[in-house]
């Protein structure tokens, strides 16, 4: 029975790593991939895969208080923050969306499943 392709593993040949050079590992080649995006820095500065979401709380539970969050659910996509529940009144909803935008690595707000709650 042939084979269409050539076996790698059986090839005598030695294989070599691209773009690997032992003698250029150091700790500072490997600072670039210590960069988090902003969405995934946590509250301590941690990585934390809901690190924007835990934050953009954070901030609005400092700026607005328990009550005003109360019926509030944070959750993001990557830079976007998804902001559903009710809340109280149509000026609530604008200071949450601008307390939202300024909060590093959100990039956009979806209200899409945030009602108003004296809208019925």
């Amino acid at each position: 029975m042939d084979q269409p392709f050539p076996s790698v593993l059986r090839s005598e040949l030695p294989v070599e790593p691209v773009g690997y050079n032992p003698s250029s590992r150091s700790s500072s080649s490997f600072l670039c991939l210590g960069a988090l995006p902003s969405e995934r820095i946590g509250i301590r500065g941690e990585y934390d895969h809901y690190g924007l979401a835990r934050r953009v709380e954070q901030h609005i539970l400092a700026q607005l208080g328990a009550e005003a969050a109360a019926q509030l659910q944070v959750k993001q996509r990557g830079g976007v923050v998804i902001l559903s529940g009710r809340v109280g009144s149509r000026f609530l909803l604008d200071r949450l969306v601008t307390l939202t935008l300024a909060t590093a690595g959100a990039t956009q707000v979806d209200t899409n499943h945030l009602y108003l709650a004296d809208a019925g």
